[in-house]
């Protein structure tokens, strides 16, 4: 009875960090795109919890077909803008950027394990991020209930692995290769 208690208050927990992580990236997002509403931050992420109650609705993996398709869409978005802002973004030559170093470079911040100025949002948002990592799991069993065939079941991954592999590949070489090392939130 206490192991199923503590997997139910790990569980809900690591839903509660996803959720959080969403309605703080959705934020942040309107925060950006309204550069000129002087709002604060919260009445953002009041906005962004009345965005998402509608998608909360789907009560089916079947009825969620629409989403899935903006969320490839979206992804692949994400990632050619983030691409493109780079390669448009490529100021020096590889060998100009070999001679320089972080010292002269304005932009670059040393990569450190952990944060002296770390704020409680950031922790939160630090753990949704690794939450969300590992969290799809959770979701199979679902997926394969509702499934007429489940034994097709490995398909989704033959169809869905390979594109996320060349999609973020992709983005991660790019930033890798042009020098974005200390600048990668500037380019996603």
């Amino acid at each position: 009875k206490i192991v199923t208690i503590i997997v139910k208050i790990l569980y809900y927990s690591a839903i509660v960090f996803i959720c959080g992580q969403y309605t703080q990236v959705i934020a942040s997002a309107l925060q950006g795109l309204l550069i000129n509403v002087h709002i604060c931050f919260w009445a953002f992420v009041l906005t962004s919890v009345v965005l998402l109650i509608p998608l909360a609705q789907v009560r089916t993996l079947n009825d969620s077909k629409e989403l899935q398709l903006v969320n490839t869409v979206s992804i692949t978005l994400v990632v050619v803008i983030s691409v493109c802002y780079m390669w448009a973004h490529m100021d020096t030559t590889i060998e100009e950027r070999q001679n320089k170093t972080y010292a002269e470079d304005a932009d670059f911040q040393e990569p450190v394990m952990f944060r002296n100025d770390a704020t409680f949002a950031d922790v939160a948002s630090a753990l949704g991020t690794l939450t969300f990592a590992y969290t799809g799991n959770i979701i199979y069993p679902e997926m394969l209930a509702e499934m007429k065939d489940p034994k097709d079941f490995h398909k989704a991954f033959y169809i869905a692995a390979p594109y996320q592999v060349i999609a973020y590949l992709t983005a991660a070489t790019t930033q890798y290769m042009y020098g974005w090392s200390g600048k990668i939130n500037t380019a996603i």
